[in-house]
């Protein structure tokens, strides 16, 4: 879950997706796959690379994911010279 949102992602590390489950804000996006491409850091289990996918660019692009603790994950991208950082929360069940 994004920490600031009501929205959800599943992760399915053996497949390298992730895929909204569910977002109060835009419920269109249900379904979508909004990561792909996860591949973990070889030498920094904590770390990850892969695409996300931006609605206002109709596009993926890079980004890293920091699992920074058990149950928090950042999620960090960059698009030109402007870069942001979300916070996700893991929860067992998407409400």
């Amino acid at each position: 879950k994004q920490s600031t949102e009501a929205s959800w992602i599943k992760i399915k590390q053996e497949e390298g997706i992730g895929t909204v489950e569910r977002n109060d804000k835009f419920p269109e996006g249900v379904g979508r796959q909004i990561l792909k491409d996860l591949i973990p850091n070889k030498s920094d289990p904590t770390l990850w690379h892969g695409m996300i996918y931006i609605k206002k660019l109709d596009e993926y692009k890079k980004v890293e994911i920091s699992l920074y603790e058990p149950d928090r994950m950042a999620i960090t991208g960059k698009v030109g010279f402007i870069s942001r950082t979300v916070e996700w929360v893991r929860v067992d069940k998407t409400p």
